[in-house]
């Protein structure tokens, strides 16, 4: 039940959404908000990144960047000033390649101008103001993870930027307080902060932090970002009476309690196991709460926060906005993907400049006809058939109406003000209306069977436009779009891409899934950061791709290219994927000088084990992909990769886990249908969240016992009896124990965090272990011997119940439960209900 406020007591509501990680609402505005990036695009290609191309700069190395300040460059002494002694060689290796500079010539005065220090993944900025620029966060350009063992292990060398305002060490710290404190060398952790008695900002999102222990020492703080970790105690934060904003979205808090105290103006807890807000009443300073895709379902402490402008609750359950009305000082609202089907309450919120309504129900927007200042919309994903209403809202700039029933767009032709329209996967044929809204920057019609694009004819200010899955033939209708910096016309029926050759601004393009033979065009776009160009079955040949100096990201998968020689000097490439080619062993020689390059795909390629040779002049990789590929025996040469977060090796005849015991930062392993005899190797993975065992024979699971952070685990079709070592797995939310031997559960009566269970085909009698299970929203135990399924009846957020073929002929204990699917079928069940 959602409650927001004493009116409406007693509504009901079923639970299911998301803010998006990168867009928690914390001050952010537009689409980035709303409707993110695509989903297969690296990250970094936003607004914040052409701001800062716009700036003159430096890069250098790995995408390190020595931004110039106050209209010339930050000058650095050379001379008569003592050299910096590094703590951290990676830290080190970091700001000689930021600064441009070898070691033994970095002064400490040089550091000490320094306001700004940003380091993501392997990007660096340093900046001698705090601007404009200064403001942008940094994003990983490359999408892919630094690998853990070239990551900051201490902070102590900080102690050379006393005067930093700004830091920002996101995806690079790997020290102490973190997951993987064990495997640094020591030195300092987030104790060393405490000596930037300056510092007002500071972003640690995503490294894996478990410990704020030391934090409380910056006392001046105002915004702290600790996004993306494993954080669960948040009372080192207790005493930071300066502080503006936090973000502690996507960790595992439970209580607010500890920030009761705070004077907060922002706080975004998105993604934690929150369920009582009732500490919040307390921050009465607060004007934007995140609470999306917790567990909170009573609202009504928000009532307390008069001046509360922004406010995040997606993915909540949510089936009724009764009292939402109460909130009559919102400008920012996201409602996105609950299940509400009546919106006609929020006609009294007329402030609102930003509505996020998302995957929901809805099929009457009327109401929103009211909401004149709207400048930022979203009804993607619902019920509509007309929403020709939205042509009052004259002020809109971003509209998305994606996958709805719209077969009228003509109410377009009003909103002058549109800068990005999302109209993809609709049932409209006319897209006239479009053509006149002349300010689009970036533009969405995928889905639509559009046959050609002539009407796009005018939109010369176009930056991203998405025209996949259609039916064009041929791309000379978009040559004269410029301005286009990211391109998608994947799935379509294009069999010449020589008119691509025109958009030179092109960073990013994806023309997978055609019919084109002739690669050379592309090789004419020389700022291309990132190309998908898989399944194009006529592609045979990438001679010329060299040119493509900044090419960061490339997919080739699934064509019938046999050779790499053009990839030769490629040093930006990190990630590449060849799945599905011809690609040999020999072919993969090639690959040796792509010193950055860390994820490699190589599934189903016609390699064999003498690939691991080529391995060894890749150890920044972290990830690699095998999979079905003749790679019979043992797989020692891996040892060397000790980055590997993420491993495939199924389906490649491997015997022997030996190489891998000491990949300690392994995430996920995939090791379908290997024919394992020991799987003991895999004891000491302790960061493994996601393990396939599935088809492997295996039958004696005790070397998982301590694999305390496993999330994801399928031991499908093996002859697996007891199950007793995966009792103390209290982080599993996914299991699959199918076509196995399986009688007795409980071992699985602990997993109170398991949501999907599936036991197919099993020996299993009783269901009673399960019972305490009540996170659950996927089950199936279809094929066992069950007769009884009472235990079920306490699984309040089950979705979906498959049962067939067992014996069970009573399923009244099943009437309450908010089922979305049931199949009994082939039990004798009795006529009734």
């Amino acid at each position: 039940m959602g409650s927001f406020g004493p009116e409406s007591s007693g509504t009901g509501s079923s639970r299911t959404g998301s803010f998006g990680p990168e867009n928690s609402g914390m001050g952010s505005s537009g689409m980035e908000a709303f409707h993110g990036e695509d989903k297969d695009a690296p990250a970094g290609k936003g607004p914040a990144a052409s701001r800062r191309g716009k700036k003159r700069a430096l890069v250098i190395g790995a995408g390190a960047v020595l931004v110039l300040a106050a209209g010339g460059f930050l000058i650095f002494s050379l001379f008569g000033d003592k050299t910096v002694e590094w703590a951290d060689s990676n830290m080190e290796q970091m700001i000689c390649q930021g600064l441009d500079l070898p070691r033994e010539e970095i002064k400490e005065s040089d550091l000490e101008a320094v306001r700004v220090l940003r380091i993501c993944g392997d990007q660096v900025q340093l900046y001698e103001d705090t601007g404009e620029e200064a403001q942008e966060p940094l994003t990983n350009v490359s999408g892919v993870s630094l690998g853990k063992s070239r990551q900051i292990t201490s902070l102590e060398d900080l102690k050379y930027f006393p005067n930093l305002e700004i830091l920002q060490i996101r995806d690079a710290y790997a020290g102490e307080g973190t997951a993987f404190q064990d495997e640094a060398d020591g030195g300092q952790g987030l104790e060393a902060l405490g000596q930037l008695k300056n510092l007002r900002v500071l972003d640690l999102s995503a490294n894996d932090l478990e410990d704020l222990e030391g934090i409380s020492e910056i006392t001046q703080l105002e915004e702290l970002i600790l996004s993306s970790n494993s954080i669960s105690d948040i009372s080192p934060l207790e005493g930071m009476n300066k502080l503006k904003k936090l973000d502690l979205s996507f960790n595992q808090v439970t209580e607010l309690e500890r920030l009761s105290s705070l004077k907060l103006t922002s706080l975004d807890v998105e993604g934690n196991q929150i369920m009582e807000i009732d500490p919040l009443a307390q921050i009465t300073t607060l004007e934007e709460v995140n609470l999306s895709s917790t567990k909170v379902v009573d609202f009504t402490p928000l009532l307390e926060l008069e001046k509360l402008t922004s406010l995040g609750l997606s993915n909540l359950g949510l089936g009724s906005l009764s009292g939402i009305s109460a909130f009559g000082n919102l400008t920012k609202l996201d409602l996105s993907e609950n299940c509400i089907d009546d919106i006609r309450e929020l006609s009294e919120l007329t402030g609102l400049k930003e509505l996020d309504l998302e995957s929901n129900r809805i099929t009457d927007v009327s109401t929103l006809s009211a909401l004149t200042q709207l400048t930022v919309l979203n009804v993607g994903d619902n019920e509509l058939t007309d929403v020709s209403y939205l042509g009052a809202l004259t002020e809109l700039t971003e509209l998305v109406i994606y996958l709805n029933d719209v077969t009228d767009l003509s109410f377009l032709s009003g909103l002058a003000n549109l800068t990005l329209l999302d109209a993809s996967s609709l049932e409209c044929t006319d897209f006239s209306a479009v053509t006149k809204l002349h300010g689009l920057t970036s533009l969405d019609l995928g889905f639509n069977d559009l046959t050609e694009a002539g009407f796009l004819d005018e939109l010369t200010n176009l930056e991203h436009l998405d025209l996949g899955w259609n039916d064009l033939t041929d791309v000379q209708d978009l040559t004269h779009l410029e301005s286009l910096r990211r391109l998608n016309i994947w799935a379509n029926d294009i069999a010449d891409v020589g008119g691509l050759s025109q958009l030179t601004r092109l960073e990013e393009l994806d023309v997978s899934s055609n019919d084109f033979a002739d690669f050379s065009p592309i090789c004419q776009l020389e700022n291309l950061e990132s190309l998908e160009a898989s399944n194009n079955e006529r592609i045979m040949s990438i001679e010329g791709i060299s040119r493509l100096k900044k090419l960061k990201s490339l997919d080739l998968g699934d064509t019938l290219i046999n050779s790499l020689g053009a990839l030769q000097g490629m040093k930006e490439l990190r990630y590449l994927r060849l799945n599905g080619t011809n690609i040999t062993t020999g072919d993969c020689e090639d690959l040796r000088e792509l010193e950055n390059l860390q994820t490699l795909m190589l599934g189903d390629t016609q390699i064999d084990s003498g690939i691991y040779e080529v391995l060894d002049a890749l150890p920044g990789l972290t990830r690699l992909e095998m999979a079905s590929n003749n790679l019979s025996g043992g797989c020692d040469s891996l040892a060397e990769l000790k980055n590997l977060e993420i491993l495939s090796l199924s389906s490649t005849g491997i015997d022997d886990l030996g190489g891998i015991r000491g990949l300690s930062y392994l995430r996920e392993l995939w090791l379908y249908a290997l024919p394992l005899e020991d799987i003991g190797p895999l004891s000491d993975l302790e960061h493994l969240e996601i393990l396939s065992l599935s088809k492997t024979g295996v039958r004696d699971l005790r070397a998982l016992s301590g694999l305390s952070r496993l999330e994801e685990l399928d031991l499908s079709e093996n002859g697996i009896v007891d199950l007793s070592p995966l009792s103390g797995l209290t982080n599993l939310r996914e299991l699959n124990i199918e076509e196995n031997q399986v009688e007795d559960l409980s071992p699985l009566s602990g997993l109170a965090n398991l949501e999907e269970l599936d036991m197919d085909e099993n020996q299993v009698i009783s269901l009673e272990p399960l019972a305490g299970l009540s996170k659950m929203i996927y089950l199936s135990v279809q094929k066992n011997q069950i007769s009884d399924v009472t235990p079920l009846a306490g699984m309040t957020r089950l979705r979906t119940l498959y049962l067939d073929d067992n014996n069970i002929s009573d399923v009244s204990a099943l009437y309450d439960l908010p089922l979305i699917k049931i199949d009994i079928s082939g039990n004798p069940v009795a006529s009734g209900r």
